[in-house]
């Protein structure tokens, strides 16, 4: 009696986007899997950016935060900012 094999071919992908990393100065709040909200923690507006996730990758407009520890000599904190390019 003849023995079958049979060979199986499992294919395993990720669904969804890797969760942000854009540094101290940014609040990052996940809307389910697929999308994000993005604002500046120190900012005095109430600016939201929305990302969706397409494709595993974060497609939207990101804030620009400024960063308070490097303030220029008049301390407006706009000589540095944070975020994703």
């Amino acid at each position: 009696m003849a023995t079958m094999m049979m060979m199986m071919l499992i294919f395993v992908a990720a669904i969804g986007c890797a969760d942000l990393q854009l540094g101290g100065h940014v609040i990052v709040r996940r809307e389910g899997h697929l999308a994000v909200t993005v604002a500046c923690d120190n900012s005095s507006t109430s600016i939201r950016h929305h990302l969706v996730c397409k494709d595993r990758k974060w497609t939207g407009d990101l804030p620009m935060c400024p960063d308070p520890h490097y303030a220029d000599q008049e301390g407006d904190g706009n000589d540095r900012v944070l975020g994703l390019l």
